[in-house]
């Protein structure tokens, strides 16, 4: 079921103190501690910023199966299909990878069950399964295009094309960083037998570190030849060619070039086990 955008957020300004707009989006556990708090200042509290969140997401993720209302038959049936398709999905799905007789089963799933293509976005299911057919396809050693409606200029090669692109990536800068501490030092010179003269000082001592800090949140664009990262303050491009190692970490990946001097390019990016998997993909079998 469809929700309006601007009703959950009129909803959410004026009768915070009922979690209304919890009700309309029918989420029962967020709804019910709403009620129980109704005769404090939580709820006008919670109220407001849940109605600034609302007010700044867009139509898809308001009308997403996450707000889906299990209350109607409507809601229950698609919540029931997804279930299925995600059953589905986990036994197909390796490393990332699906075989093209489970893809083409999955694609004749999704028609059987009769999913709507609005019901179809942003959905984390129909998300891994695109990424699991493109990851085959770069196995393969098929070149897959990204379909994009812009994208700044990236002066691409001929025959160089966009693959896949991850939003909202920071860019860490490995820097170097010195801190001054107060350090002592002392001399003790002997003048006579049991007698001797000791003398300190105090002065600033460096000590050098290297840092890792933000230069810059952007997309990171892959094609089948470069990484490329562009953002409003930093741009730059990593051949294939010139990567001799990837490491991935908690929340993103290293990147480590063969130039002599050059410092690990580090990125913060979500998702970074399906971004490690797909660059060391590409490196591997389309170079």
């Amino acid at each position: 079921m469809n929700k309006s955008k601007i009703t959950a957020v009129l909803l959410a300004f004026f009768l915070w103190g009922f979690g209304a707009h919890k009700f309309y989006l029918w989420e029962k556990k967020s709804w019910f501690l709403y009620l129980l708090f109704f005769r404090t200042y939580v709820p006008f509290i919670l109220g407001i910023i849940d109605g600034i969140k609302l007010l700044f997401k867009d139509e898809i993720s308001i009308n997403s199966t996450d707000f889906t209302s299990n209350f109607t038959k409507e809601g229950r049936e698609l919540k029931s299909k997804f279930k299925h398709i995600h059953q589905e999905l986990t036994n197909s799905i390796t490393d990332w990878v699906i075989s093209k007789e489970d893809e083409e089963r999955i694609e004749k799933l999704f028609d059987d069950l009769e999913i709507k293509e609005n019901e179809l976005k942003n959905n984390k299911d129909v998300i891994v399964f695109q990424r699991a057919v493109l990851m085959r396809n770069i196995i393969e050693g098929n070149i897959p295009e990204c379909t994009v409606k812009w994208w700044p200029i990236l002066n691409l090669s001929k025959w160089e094309k966009i693959i896949y692109a991850f939003d909202n990536v920071s860019y860490l800068e490995l820097k170097s960083k010195t801190n001054y501490v107060w350090a002592s030092s002392w001399i003790s010179v002997r003048i006579a037998k049991w007698v001797s003269y000791r003398t300190s000082a105090l002065k600033w001592e460096a000590i050098k570190s290297m840092e890792r800090e933000e230069s810059g949140i952007g997309s990171l664009i892959i094609t089948q030849k470069h990484l490329i990262f562009s953002s409003s303050t930093k741009w730059f491009k990593i051949p294939f060619s010139k990567i001799i190692s990837i490491q991935p970490y908690t929340d993103g990946i290293t990147i480590q070039r063969d130039t002599a001097k050059a410092r690990p390019e580090c990125f913060q990016i979500q998702d970074q086990d399906f971004a490690n998997t797909l660059i060391q993909n590409i490196s591997l079998y389309l170079n």
